[in-house]
């Protein structure tokens, strides 16, 4: 089923626009209050970082029963830095649009290369009845970052690859073979609960990123320290890649002790995760 936006409220502002201004510079003014058009997401809502040239979103813009419009223009920016262009403008409704980040960016004048992750293209609505164009509240926040088409959640088995086995009390690390959840905490984040020191202080969360090809571990408290401090888990320099179609396992490498409590050392510590 396609994914609905309902953008909130917000009645529009009439603002009138000047004609001998040029389509690519437009001063739209302030946000109003009015009708609010009908975002829906038919293809992807994210620009691929890995596949720039070729990545592409697509929407509806509909309307709300018994509202009727002339012609709608989309309208993007880049990192919220002010400036504003049209991308394209439909007279029948619902409007559908597809596009590109090579259409953006040639648009708005950036380098498509000088495009990093985490970098905003915000799409606006604009509706025009007669000769009064209005402004919406609807928008479309496209994010840059790069795609995961597999879940990676779910339950997967620990499988020990290479590191430590034992902390700096001789106490196992992990138990090979336990059965464990991975939980999505963000478009790239991820987390499992695991039997840190054997399990004698239960399930210690190891966070972790699928950051774009490859698997990151993050900082994680385990709450188990000698009053310095804790054993913590944290970043291996060491990166392991993943398929970003492809769930049913992958490699993750994490310091267990990273801060070196308890008069012991950061430890490299590497698991492999298969799908159960």
């Amino acid at each position: 089923m396609k994914n609905k936006l309902y953008m909130i409220t917000a009645f529009l502002l009439l603002i009138g626009i000047n004609g001998c201004k040029e389509e690519s510079q437009i001063d739209i003014g302030p946000r109003g209050v009015g009708i609010v058009p009908i975002i829906e997401a038919t293809g992807a809502s994210f620009f691929d970082f890995l596949n720039m040239q070729n990545t592409e979103i697509a929407f509806d813009v509909k309307l709300p029963e018994n509202i009727s419009m002339d012609e709608t223009s989309v309208i993007v920016s880049y990192n919220g830095d002010g400036q504003r262009v049209v991308v394209e403008t439909k007279n029948s409704f619902p409007a559908s649009f597809t596009v590109s980040a090579t259409q953006v960016t040639q648009l708005l004048n950036v380098d498509i290369n000088s495009v990093a992750v985490g970098d905003v293209f915000t799409f606006e609505v604009l509706l025009k009845n007669g000769s009064t164009i209005t402004r919406s509240n609807a928008v479309v926040n496209a994010n840059v970052a790069c795609g995961i088409a597999a879940a990676f959640e779910g339950s997967y088995k620990i499988e020990y690859v290479s590191g430590a086995e034992t902390t700096v009390f001789g106490i196992p690390i992990f138990i090979n073979g336990e059965v464990i959840d991975v939980v999505k905490t963000g478009y790239t984040g991820r987390k499992f609960a695991f039997s840190y020191l054997g399990g004698d202080f239960g399930l210690i969360d190891l966070n972790f990123d699928l950051s774009c090809g490859e698997v990151i571990a993050t900082y994680s408290t385990s709450g188990v320290g000698c009053g310095g401090p804790g054993l913590n888990l944290g970043e291996s320099p060491n990166k392991y890649q993943f398929n970003p179609d492809d769930d049913s396992e992958f490699t993750i490498s994490f310091f267990e002790n990273i801060d070196g409590g308890c008069g012991g050392s950061a430890q490299e510590v590497v698991l492999k995760l298969i799908k159960q």
